[in-house]
């Protein structure tokens, strides 16, 4: 009998490992079936599909795909009235294209900056009126922040009220994580919190100059600049201030017979020092013309019951969206890596786990529209179900299929929980192996898809990203340059996360606040 223990014990062993799916062998030398991904992504990221742009007819015929493929994977409907779909009113609003900002000198028009070129901005925030195609005074104040616990304020020597705020990208250079947390970014250097505090001190407008991450993408800020905007339906929100994008270059132009030039500010920041807030002698009015409706689109849930009825009320969520940016110019955008290789990845790591069926707990997977107009079927989700304090992770896989096999980046994790991290990698260390890469976790991309919408909520998450630039946004991004075995691979590391997630003995907890 002991001569065989040894054989009997490899015939479990490959047991075992065959019931996650595939061999370590096979994750490590990539030898992934690639059958489902292929045959899916192929179909979605089609020309018939016009580049599922979020309302569209495109968007349904997508919907109605994916439902239909979580159907064969006997995965029940978790959307409105016992389907897989969650019904989600939009307003549509659009930047007229004639939109601009206009500069005098007195009575004289000094520059026009248009919508597009020189200036971004969406459509979807409503703008207070009463700033609008009037000159106003302007001032520029430096970073724009204003930051009580360390005694900062850009504002102390200009007043902005009822006048154009100009800022810069960041914050003070520190390397005191006592002031401005040193040399870690911190809430402050985020539009966000410039526009607010700009519209805290009474402006009636801010004009923020874009950082090199955001340059990066210029050209596609400002093709969304002239582009559809959504906002979802009965917004609270109130109107505000505009918010508005310049260009380094127009900027530059504006400020050349200024007390300051922009060569002078930027060789401030450069010293690590802080620029002087001034008032310019030139005025400004912000112009912009919005064209507004009502539309419908729709998120795809579908639900992996878990085999715990004790745990039944924690949710593990698997997400990405699916939608894209449609045509422009009679060019199709097909979105092959953004975000359709998120989705069949999603899609298959559905199909690994509802093989198994051996999770405790239950997983939800989701399929978002409109992230591209805003994050907003994953806000619509969080913000209009009932599940937000069952929901122990959300898993986003947004753009999967380019790059290096070996690696991808890993956002969010580490500034989330450290046990959700810590549990990221004991997963890929039992799964793929890939590097994972943190680099971009703490820049401007952890808030820019759909795992923010949970982050903002306090829940651990992670989003798996490529970081692919060359064809982002473009008519380029398609099937011939997809790697599906990558798309396989980020699936079987989505579906051991969510396992390992949902066969833990304990709710998961967040550690870290998002910002």
């Amino acid at each position: 009998m002991k001569k065989f223990l040894p054989v009997f014990l490899i015939i479990l062993f490959v047991i075992a490992c065959s019931n996650t799916g595939l061999l370590k062998q096979d994750y490590a030398d990539n030898n992934f079936d690639v059958t489902y991904v292929k045959a899916n992504l192929e179909f979605l990221a089609s020309d018939y599909l016009e580049g599922r742009d979020a309302t569209s007819n495109s968007e349904k015929v997508a919907s109605q795909f994916i439902a239909g493929e979580l159907l064969k994977y006997g995965l029940q409907p978790f959307g409105d009235s016992s389907t897989f779909f969650q019904n989600i009113p939009f307003n549509s609003r659009r930047l007229d294209e004639s939109s601009n900002i206009t500069f005098y000198d007195g009575d004289s028009i000094v520059a026009e900056l248009k919508l597009g070129d020189d200036i971004t901005t969406q459509a979807f925030r409503k703008f207070k009126q009463e700033c609008m195609n009037t000159p106003l005074p302007v001032v520029f104040a430096g970073y724009g922040i204003v930051a009580d616990e360390y005694d900062y304020n850009d504002y102390t020597y200009v007043d902005p009220k009822d006048k154009i705020v100009i800022v810069m990208p960041g914050e003070p250079y520190s390397e005191n994580e006592e002031f401005f947390e040193g040399e870690k970014r911190s809430r402050y250097s985020s539009s966000f919190s410039k526009a607010a505090a700009a519209e805290e001190k009474g402006a009636a407008g801010v004009l923020i100059v874009p950082s090199d991450e955001y340059m990066a993408y210029w050209d596609i800020l400002a093709k969304r600049a002239v582009s559809e905007s959504l906002s979802l339906e009965n917004s609270t929100a109130e109107p505000g201030i505009p918010i508005v994008m310049i260009s380094p270059n127009a900027l530059r132009e504006l400020l050349s017979d200024q007390e300051y030039t922009l060569e002078d500010i930027e060789q401030t920041i450069d010293a690590k020092e802080i620029p002087e807030a001034f008032e310019l002698t030139k005025q400004a009015s912000i112009n912009l013309k919005t064209i507004g409706g009502g539309k419908k689109g729709r998120n795809v849930l579908a639900l992996l019951p878990g085999s715990n009825p004790a745990l039944s009320n924690e949710y593990v969520t698997v997400g990405a969206h699916y939608d894209h940016v449609g045509i422009t110019d009679d060019k199709i955008y097909n979105g092959a890596d953004d975000n359709g290789s998120g989705t069949v990845a999603v899609l298959e790591a559905a199909r690994i786990l509802s093989e198994k069926r051996n999770n405790e707990r239950p997983v939800i997977f989701l399929f978002y529209t409109a992230e591209e107009k805003g994050l907003l079927g994953s806000r619509y989700f969080v913000d209009k179900g009932n599940l937000i304090d069952e929901i122990m992770v959300n898993i986003n896989i947004d753009m999967t299929g380019r790059g290096s096999i070996d690696t991808i980046f890993c956002i969010g994790s580490d500034r989330q929980s450290s046990e959700i991290d810590n549990l990221i990698k004991q997963s890929n260390g039992e799964s793929v192996n890939y590097f994972l890469d943190y680099s971009l976790s703490d820049t401007h991309l952890f808030r820019q898809s759909d795992h923010y919408s949970y982050a903002e909520k306090g829940i651990p998450v992670v989003f798996f990203f490529d970081n692919m630039r060359e064809d982002l946004h473009q008519p380029g991004d398609d099937v011939d340059k997809i790697n599906f075995r990558k798309i396989c691979k980020t699936a079987h590391l989505a579906a051991k996360i969510a396992l390992n997630t949902a066969n833990l003995d304990h709710k998961l907890v967040s550690d870290v606040t998002a910002e």
